[in-house]
């Protein structure tokens, strides 16, 4: 609760203005969310979970096993001779 109250009050100070500007009203979860959203550590923590998913991604290999090569070939005798050949990966 002290934690919310201080919030509170730091987003109440950084967002009060002089009396010529607008006011605006704040409930204390419009000024939490404020301060989750804006606070430079969240921020910094947001940033440093994003580069952690993108070295996971990164780091992953494209194919789980190893492409294995495939080559047939063999003989036709229907009419003639002739070589047939066939070439794949797996």
């Amino acid at each position: 609760m002290r934690l919310a109250v201080f919030v509170l009050g730091a987003v109440v100070c950084v967002f009060s203005a002089p009396a010529s500007a607008q006011t605006v009203s704040l409930t204390l979860r419009d000024a939490l969310a404020r301060a989750r959203d804006q606070a430079p550590d969240v921020i910094v923590a947001r940033a440093r979970v994003a580069e952690t998913r993108g070295r996971l991604v990164g780091g992953r290999p494209r194919f789980r096993e190893n492409p294995t090569p495939e080559v047939f070939a063999g003989p036709r005798t229907s009419s003639g001779t002739s070589t047939d050949l066939e070439i794949g990966v797996s």
